[in-house]
């Protein structure tokens, strides 16, 4: 049987967003990018649009003062009806429209207000590494934008850890902003980024937090592949407009789902609602972002209570399904692990 009780009588846990004083939670953290929706830029639209109405209806809780509203830039909206979120296409963009150039940034953030009708962003994102932008233009363009006031913020999305830490000595060369959080994927499945690549960013004095995305790995930790058969309309369908993920199932993701499934009914819950407690017992993970398009997927809120029964014992216990935990390599942290960090 499991958890019904309503999440307004579920305590919310709150958590500084890397080294910064600004608090997050699932529940007051809003997630867009300019390159979310049909046609691109449609999501932050969709989000303004809500948002305001939102505030006719109730104007306390939704007070622009308590929200964490965030964006992300790299592959920018054309304005063509057929620049679609599809990944690595670019038919539909001319070639300034994607990267992280300081033309891109500065027109992109003053076209993502207009689409949030927002005066302001909290946190804005690289949502890509740019090979072709050398890195100083990046961090001196984000800086302006947070200078401006038009953001509080700036991050990164699945960058190389070591050009975060590019990133924060030539803000601090040149008294310049350095980025406070990345976006890493992050789940039962995929946990080399946050367990071992991103360790050195999140010492001091970066002080890296981390949004993390994938905590389902695509839907495959919903439970709803677990026959090994593909929905119509859900995200592995071939006929989805999110046709950048793997429509083929590893047989070995099927078996450790059937044994996951187990645990989750033990502890009363679901196969989903684990696997989002489980991202949320690590340290490192500030946020675990989430999109859902059902009312009852918010059942995933459950998480934020289902994370205080992963006992040790519980969590070995996954362990020893998913056998996936990454081996630090002793030449970089030390043979006697004195780095916090890798106590994981």
């Amino acid at each position: 049987m499991f958890d019904t009780t309503s999440p307004k009588d579920w305590k919310m846990e709150y958590t500084s967003l890397g080294g910064t004083g600004l608090q997050v939670s699932r529940i007051n953290y809003f997630d867009n990018a300019e390159a979310y929706g049909n046609p691109r830029g449609n999501c932050e639209i969709l989000f303004g649009e809500a948002l305001k109405q939102l505030q006719k209806t109730d104007p306390y809780l939704y007070r622009r003062t308590d929200l964490v509203i965030t964006t992300k830039f790299f592959w920018a909206p054309s304005g063509h009806p057929q620049s679609i979120q599809r990944r690595f296409d670019y038919s539909y963009n001319g070639i300034n429209e994607y990267g992280t150039s300081r033309k891109h940034i500065m027109e992109s953030i003053d076209k993502s207000l207009k689409r949030l009708q927002l005066d302001y962003i909290d946190v804005v994102y690289a949502h890509r590494f740019d090979a072709l932008t050398p890195v100083l233009e990046v961090v001196r363009a984000f800086t302006d934008v947070v200078k401006s006031g038009k953001a509080h913020y700036w991050g990164t999305s699945m960058w190389p850890s070591w050009r975060i830490i590019q990133a924060f000595h030539l803000a601090q060369q040149y008294n310049l902003i350095p980025p406070i959080v990345e976006q890493p994927k992050y789940n039962l499945f995929d946990r080399h980024y946050v367990e071992d690549h991103y360790l050195p960013v999140f010492d001091h004095p970066y002080n890296i937090g981390t949004t993390i995305w994938g905590a389902l790995d695509g839907g495959i930790l919903s439970g709803k592949y677990n026959s090994g058969e593909v929905p119509k309309g859900s995200r592995l369908d071939k006929a989805s407009r999110l046709t950048f993920f793997d429509p083929n199932i590893p047989k070995h993701k099927l078996e450790k789902l059937q044994k996951l499934q187990l645990i989750a009914q033990r502890l009363e819950t679901t196969v989903s609602v684990l696997s989002i407690a489980w991202c949320l017992k690590n340290k490192h993970v500030s946020v675990v972002l989430l999109g859902a398009t059902k009312a009852s997927q918010l059942e995933t809120f459950a998480a934020i209570k289902v994370q205080d029964k992963l006992t040790p014992s519980i969590m070995q216990e996954i362990e020893e399904i998913i056998q996936n935990k990454p081996k630090l390599d002793t030449n970089l942290y030390g043979p006697f692990f004195r780095i916090p960090n890798a106590r994981l």
